[in-house]
């Protein structure tokens, strides 16, 4: 559900919940707008295997970029267990 549409809701005076990491709901006590230039951006990057099959992924939820932002991303990963081949890595960013 876009967040305009969560904002209004709340502004009616409904319950809005969202899941926690446990996937337990958790009720918003308010959403407050904030004043910003630039845009609101969320990273997603993955390693796949050759055949396709997606091998290790991290989210990173959305954020307030300021123009001209650089990312650095930054991720330990176990691979002991990986068999020997050629991995693929791509991360996608998209502006919300």
């Amino acid at each position: 559900m876009p967040i305009k549409d969560v904002y209004k809701q709340m502004r009616e005076g409904k319950e809005i919940y969202f899941l926690n990491a446990e996937n337990k709901p958790v009720k918003v006590k308010d959403i407050e707008k904030q004043a910003y230039q630039g845009m609101i951006y969320d990273v997603e990057c993955n390693i796949t295997d050759s055949g396709g099959t997606n091998m290790w992924g991290i989210y990173f939820p959305p954020s307030y970029v300021l123009e001209n932002t650089t990312f650095n991303i930054t991720a330990t990963i176990d691979m002991s267990s990986w068999q020997e081949g050629n991995y693929s890595t791509t991360c996608r960013s998209r502006d919300i």
